[in-house]
């Protein structure tokens, strides 16, 4: 199973480029948790916010915002349900 997600980046006056967005939990699967941590290139943390969505619907999660050097990272960890999940090949 894999879901789609997104990263939103908004901040004063700032357009961020996203580097990554990677999956770190290992085989996900519908009912479990599932972590994805986006790596954002030249951004302060403390002055941006972050919006994780599956296209225009929010996803419901814990988010954590980290700085790295000059760049930033935002990780969600949250639970897809059957409906969220889709399989491609």
């Amino acid at each position: 199973d894999s879901k789609k997600a997104e990263a939103t980046k908004t901040g004063p006056e700032k357009k961020f480029q996203i580097r990554e967005i990677k999956c770190v939990t290992e085989c996900p699967r519908v009912g479990e948790e599932v972590t994805l941590v986006a790596y954002i290139e030249e951004c302060q943390a403390d002055n941006a916010e972050f919006t994780w969505s599956t296209g225009m619907f929010p996803i419901d999660g814990e988010i954590e915002n980290r700085q790295d050097g000059t760049d930033c990272t935002s990780t969600i960890t949250f639970t897809p349900e059957d409906s969220e999940c889709t399989i491609k090949l």
